[in-house]
């Protein structure tokens, strides 16, 4: 290849700096400029060679900065606290208009609750900042705000996320419920229930934090229809499960079990989320557990309760609640039950039968309700008390039974264990 054309480089002894020496004025055709001007369109050698002016803004460029702070007028553009994206078919689907029904009469009912989580002392309903922006689908107005109707509509909210099993704790300086709500079949949502004060009208909102959509709307809906007097709203039907007799359905199956078991078993919180959940809607179709069974997910569920993953941020937690919610269902089985009793899991239930706060007292409840089946016949209950002992088992009876427990659903559980275990207490030698 010929080099004819091309620009020579010469040693400067002033500066020490190649020099650019120009052969044929003719190679720089198409190039604004002339030949003289050949180190202006060469490209830099380094940084140093770059004009720190070209890189600054100039004085003309000053009025086309924008001021995005000057701007900004929080009345104009409030801002949206929202990160829930979801179609308008979520919308006003009751059959009455939101503050047409008068508020109920809870009045009657005391404001102040045996549980410290669930008070109502020192309610103070907020005006709704300026800035702020109410949900567009989960928000309503109920009525006018007075002190004996805010008091009122908080006791109903009270009451109807009780009656939904909804676990909650109440800041009652700000009016506000924090949620979460878990289904048998695995799913989950996490909440916050406020009421606002607005142009002296009294306002409910909703406004979901993370998990199931589904739920949390039906959560909404039944919470305001509850305030509102009006009839709740009825609750969707559950999908069929596919029948098992159908050919090559129940090998798939076992596959997809094993996948799910395999991801549990990686120890990454994100499989072992995705697959604990797949397995804890599963279980709650009886017809499945067989499949469960015979795949030996128990063992794998087991360890990975014991490995204590709600100590690695919320991912842990939430793949914790699934696993226990599907070994809760699987010791409904007898089939299940000798698997469960053998993996040693008797103690690590026991120390998680506790209130805890709002946000884990689900999977404690399944906690719960797994050894009421497993101490639900003779064999179970003898195995629970040669396992622990009868020193540890006094001792959680004092602690958790003595000293009481805030969850009526648990304490139900407990008590039927306890006196399970009290039937079989002389004849069970340690």
């Amino acid at each position: 290849m010929s080099h004819d054309n091309q620009p020579s480089h010469k040693k400067n002894p002033e500066d020490g700096e190649d020099e650019i020496e120009i052969e044929d004025e003719d190679f720089f055709d198409g190039y604004e400029g002339s030949a003289t001007r050949s180190a202006e369109v060469m490209p830099p050698r380094s940084l140093d060679h770059i004009d720190v002016t070209s890189l600054s803004p100039s004085a003309g460029d000053a009025g086309e900065v924008r001021s995005t702070d000057l701007e900004f007028d929080p009345s104009l553009r409030p801002l949206d606290r929202s990160l829930m994206t979801m179609s308008l078919g979520f919308g006003a689907q009751s059959d009455f208009e939101p503050g047409s029904m008068p508020l109920n009469d809870y009045s009657s009912r005391t404001a102040l609750s045996p549980r410290p989580d669930h008070s109502l002392a020192g309610l103070a309903v907020m005006d709704l900042p300026f800035y702020l922006r109410l949900e567009a689908l989960t928000s309503s107005t109920i009525g006018p705000s007075s002190a004996s109707s805010d008091l009122a509509a908080a006791v109903a909210v009270t009451s109807s996320l009780v009656d939904q099993e909804v676990d909650f704790k109440i800041q009652a300086s700000i009016a506000e419920w924090s949620c979460a709500l878990t289904s048998r079949g695995g799913a989950r949502c996490t909440f916050t229930v406020r009421l606002w004060r607005k142009s002296a009208e009294l306002v409910l909102e909703s406004s979901r934090l993370s998990g199931d959509a589904h739920t949390f709307i039906q959560a909404h809906r039944s919470l305001l229809a509850f305030t509102t007097g009006a009839p709740p709203p009825a609750r969707p039907a559950a999908p069929p499960f596919p029948p098992m007799p159908v050919l090559g359905l129940e090998d798939s199956m076992e596959q997809f079990v094993m996948s799910c078991k395999a991801s549990i078993a990686s120890g990454m919180l994100d499989a072992a989320l995705e697959g604990a959940q797949v397995l804890a809607g599963l279980s709650a179709d009886s017809g499945s557990r067989g499949i469960l069974h015979r795949c030996e997910v128990v063992p794998v569920l087991v360890n990975f309760l014991k490995s204590e993953p709600s100590t690695v941020l919320q991912v842990g937690c939430d793949a914790e609640l699934l696993t226990m919610v599907c070994l809760a269902n699987l010791a409904e089985e007898p089939v299940a039950q000798s698997a469960l009793l053998e993996t040693g899991c008797v103690a690590m239930l026991l120390e998680r039968v506790r209130d805890g706060n709002f946000e884990d007292r689900s999977m404690r409840r399944e906690a719960a309700r797994a050894l009421r089946s497993l101490a639900a016949d003779q064999a179970g209950a003898d195995s629970i008390i040669r396992q622990v002992g009868k020193d540890r088992l006094t001792a959680w009876v004092e602690t958790t039974f003595g000293e009481g427990l805030l969850d009526e659903r648990m304490k139900a559980d407990v008590v039927a264990v306890k006196d399970r275990i009290e039937e079989r207490w002389v004849v069970v030698s340690t």
